[in-house]
């Protein structure tokens, strides 16, 4: 599932479909999905298998097969709407250090849980390579940035001077609507990374919703 809708973008941006078309708006969605991961989504490469605490003990008996990340949500690294083996690489290593991929069964992107398909003996190290995102970003958090670049973008792959519904006395009195949205793209990131740092402390969410009405809009 994608971040945001086009219906969502075309919400707060007055471009019409002769302007841009919807099926170029969705590929801009897709687009600032992976910006936005690359600035939220933190890397974890290779993270060994150890234990957690009393419920995610990670303990490698040749029985358990279900298995912890330090680190929780799991994101979705290629953005495909789903979190699954494409996202997660879990790995076994000899006593020589020869890496084997093992077979995922299942994910539970909001424990950090992972489901293997055959349990790992003793005589083996576990690896895993994931990204995860801090657990008190929400998805209004990600849907409010991916709507604002994404309407950014949409302006950018216009000219403005050809708009068909815009006169040249309109295009004087509009400021100019990328960084309108770019700039707020940038508060939205600053806002999502001060939560971040916050590390699960009391933080204000707000939703989309909430600030539509705030949005500077053109009467058409």
């Amino acid at each position: 599932m994608a971040l945001a809708s086009v219906s969502e973008v075309r919400n707060i941006i007055s471009l019409t479909s002769d302007d841009i078309s919807d099926e170029q708006i969705n590929s801009l969605i897709q687009y600032a999905q992976i910006q936005i991961a690359q600035e939220l989504f933190v890397y974890h490469e290779d993270e060994e298998v150890e234990y957690i605490d009393e419920e995610k003990d990670n303990t490698i008996d040749s029985e358990n097969k279900v298995f912890y990340t330090r680190f929780w949500p799991i994101a979705d690294r290629n953005q495909d709407g789903v979190v699954d083996s494409d996202d997660v690489k879990f790995y076994k290593f000899d006593s020589e250090g020869n890496r084997t991929e093992m077979t995922i069964s299942s994910i539970d992107a909001e424990r950090g849980k992972i489901t293997l398909s055959e349990a790992p003996t003793t005589d083996y190290t576990l690896k895993v390579t994931y990204s995860s995102y801090p657990p008190n970003i929400t998805s209004d958090d990600l849907k409010m940035a991916c709507i604002y670049l994404t309407a950014a973008l949409c302006y950018a792959k216009c000219d403005p001077t050809i708009l068909k519904h815009l006169d040249t006395l309109d295009i004087l009195r509009m400021p100019d609507p990328y960084n309108r949205f770019m700039q707020m793209y940038r508060d939205t990131l600053t806002r999502i990374k001060s939560k971040m740092s916050m590390r699960g402390e009391d933080t204000e969410t707000v939703a989309f919703e909430d600030i539509r009405n705030e949005l500077p809009r053109r009467n058409i």
